[in-house]
């Protein structure tokens, strides 16, 4: 085996590699990995061919495997323009249908050529083998036929230029290697073929030299697959008129040094290949500096090139942080869509936006805002424009042209809310695998129309949308769902209070009635009712100030005799098994509403009670303390019973509706703590030494006043002030 028949071997195989790379990456969409195969496939029955007229030797007349090796790159052309319009792109299929022209042209040519191949020295007019070496001679076709491939691999480096130049900065990376590799290819294809124009004849010793391009090319793309995540960059690839592509540039200066070096050759010393490598250098340097250097290019060089060449229409990182922004907040459905409208307009400066909901009752897409809201129009679950989001998952860019087979069956089922609604661009608002709307965009000016960077864009706003919009639904049926509920365990809970208020009142008035003639019962029947209809009256009170805001009086109090006006309301002589340790030595004063500072202070004393089941210590103290140099008061209620449970204790005490008492609201430490918290104090919980619970009050103390001085206000507040 010769060293170039070695060579070719290695390129065949190195051709399959970006394949398997592909396959062991995964999940790389079945359009990309069939352009690949395609392409690897191509370029490895050329390589083979190649491979064979070296293996025959010399020759003097071509032969059919220089008409095979001729006619290989036509299907390798159109493989490898197959392959630069899926390369790393978001939408391949997309990518295909909008050059599809271009593919048709392509191949009508090339079978045009083939066709020509039969014809005697049309395209080859002869073969020769001398020194060990072949070349093929062009006939009267033949620099007609290189001129083919040359317009054909400067179409294949515009569409991976573009591939580049949509991405976005933080994925180029990922690109850079693999299409350094593409280009070192196409630009070795472009000085062989450049060779045939001057000299009217291709060697095999520079096709044989173009499999070690092929070879850095398919490590290139496969490491690009395997490491990069080529697969994973998804440039939102849009631009279908022309643009300034440095790809074009470049091929067009030289293909110009070309056209110098063939009337300059005669003049100079200088062979032609040694000006065209001269050519292909002044290439590469281009390719690699588009590559490589673009970005961290100097001030001058960049301008220049984002002044004349294509750049992403959005900042996709400032879209985002507006759509946020705007979403920020937002509780109401109502002002979520309009806010949205409002930003679709203003970011895709589109004439028309249209807002389509799923309506339940009817299974349809109505529009509720923006182009054809009110008209009536509904769009069925199984129109193929929803059986098309749904299966896509992506927004569509309808055309309406004639020739989009794809979306025939939508133009002629689903025209009517098409006509109606904004939708040139429809993207779909999805909720796992539902569709729950859709948002539509339409922009009139035929100068600027609607791209697939639009659509790109438009994809991160629909799952931005929709999440946003499904989280308010689910906030609002969770409160939907738990209003039933919350109403049963008030219902609950009111009525058994009130049956224990009603059970004492009738009993008084039945005694009422039976001795009314007997003085002391009618006084003791009496003082029962005003303890219930005090006992009412707190309960009134409770439910009352959990809809609105408390009004706080602003007495001068003793924390001390808040304490024991709370006892003596409590009347604990009835507990002849309850102990209670009091130890008032609070010396400062404070300021704020006696009546529900009390109030607070007696549902604290109850708690503890029905904790020890009226068998036990209660402990009451209060005191003075600095904390940061501020002065506070500090008022412990802590008894000596069963303790809270930890769990209980950290997440829920002090919720609303949370208790561990049969019967109970579950209100009354949730409204101490806001009582306290209203008087810039705070009211914390834990646990006793003994296992007991302890509660803390610890509020604001003035500076200068002395408890003793507010002794009198104090006891002449707590019983109603505040009201």
């Amino acid at each position: 085996m010769t060293l170039q028949q070695f060579i070719l071997l290695a390129a065949i195989l190195a051709a399959f590699i970006p394949v398997a790379a592909v396959l062991l990456r995964g999940s790389p969409g079945r359009i990309a990995l069939l352009a690949t195969l395609a392409a690897a496939a191509t370029v490895a029955f050329h390589l083979a061919a190649l491979l064979r007229l070296l293996q025959i030797g010399p020759a003097t007349l071509p032969g059919p495997w220089v008409h095979v090796l001729a006619a290989s790159a036509v299907p390798m052309l159109l493989a490898g323009h197959l392959l630069s319009l899926v390369f790393g792109r978001d939408r391949p299929a997309e990518s295909i249908r909008g050059s599809r022209r271009i593919l048709f042209l392509l191949a009508l040519l090339g079978a045009g050529f083939l066709v020509l191949l039969r014809h005697p020295s049309a395209l080859i007019s002869g073969y020769d083998w001398a020194d060990g070496r072949g070349t093929i001679h062009l006939g009267f076709a033949g620099k007609a036929y290189v001129s083919y491939l040359l317009i054909g691999i400067v179409l294949i480096g515009q569409n991976l230029e573009r591939t580049y130049r949509a991405a976005a900065a933080e994925a180029r990376y990922r690109l850079r290697l693999a299409l350094l590799g593409l280009f070192a290819f196409l630009g070795f294809c472009t000085f062989v073929l450049a060779t045939g124009l001057l000299y009217s004849s291709i060697g095999l010793g520079k096709l044989v030299a173009a499999a070690l391009p092929i070879a850095f090319a398919g490590v290139a793309v496969a490491h690009g697959h395997l490491r990069s995540r080529i697969s994973d960059v998804g440039a939102p690839v849009s631009r279908s008129v022309v643009y300034t592509s440095f790809t074009a540039l470049a091929a067009g200066l030289f293909v110009l040094s070309i056209g110098i070096a063939a009337q300059v050759a005669p003049l100079t010393d200088w062979s032609p290949d040694e000006i065209l490598v001269v050519a292909f250098g002044f290439l590469a340097v281009l390719v690699i500096v588009l590559l490589l250097f673009s970005n961290g290019f100097q001030r001058m060089v960049r301008r220049y090139i984002d002044r004349n060449f294509y750049v992403n229409r959005y900042d996709y990182k400032t879209q985002w942080s507006r759509l946020t922004e705007s979403l920020e907040g937002v509780t109401d459905e109502e002002l979520l869509l309009k806010r949205v409208t409002a930003l679709l307009g203003d970011v895709f400066a589109a004439d028309g936006v249209t807002l389509a909901l799923r309506h339940d009752a009817t299974a349809t897409l109505r529009p509720v805002l923006g182009r054809g809201a009110g008209g009536g129009e509904a769009l069925a679950s199984d129109s193929p424009l929803v059986r098309q989001l749904t299966r896509e998952r992506k927004s569509l860019l309808l055309d309406r042209k004639p020739d989009d087979f794809a979306y025939i069956p939508i133009y002629a089922e689903d025209h009517r809310w098409l006509d109606a609604t904004a939708s040139r661009v429809v993207g779909p608002l999805l909720s796992g695998g539902a569709l729950i709307g859709t948002i539509g965009l339409e922009r009139r000016d035929a100068g600027d129309p609607l791209t697939y960077e639009d659509v790109a864009l438009l994809d991160s706003v629909c799952a931005h949308v929709a999440s946003t919009l499904q989280s308010l639904r689910l906030g609002r049926e969770l409160a939907e769902a738990r209003e039933p509920e919350l109403i049963s365990r008030w219902s609950s809970m009111l009525l058994h209070d009130l049956k224990n208020y009603l059970g004492p009142l009738r009993m008084a008035a039945d005694n009422l009635v039976e001795h009314r003639g007997d003085p002391e019962t009618v006084l003791l029947c009496a003082g029962d009712i005003r303890g219930v209809t005090d006992r009412l009256e707190r309960l009134v009170l409770t439910l009352g100030e959990l809809r609105g805001q408390m009004k706080l009086g602003r007495s001068l109090l003793s924390p001390s005799d808040l304490v024991r006006d709370a006892l003596a309301a409590m009347q604990l002589d009835r507990y002849p098994g309850l102990v209670l340790d009091l130890d008032p030595q609070a010396e400062r004063a404070i300021r704020g509403d006696g009546a529900l500072l009390r109030r607070v202070l007696e549902n604290l004393i109850a708690n503890a009670v029905d904790a020890m089941e009226g068998r036990g210590t209660l402990t009451l103290r209060t005191g003075d303390s600095l904390d940061a140099g501020r002065a506070e008061v500090r008022i412990t209620v802590a008894d000596s019973g069963p303790g809270i449970d930890d769990d209980f204790l950290r997440d829920r005490l002090f919720q609303p509706f949370a208790t561990t008492k049969r019967g109970g609201l579950g209100l009354g430490l949730y409204q101490s703590r806001s009582i306290v918290r209203a008087h810039g104090g705070e009211l914390t919980a834990g646990r006793t030494a003994g296992g007991g619970a302890a509660f803390l009050v610890v509020l604001p103390a003035l500076e200068a006043e002395p408890a003793g001085a507010a002794a009198a206000s104090g006891r002449g507040s707590a019983g109603g002030e505040g009201r």
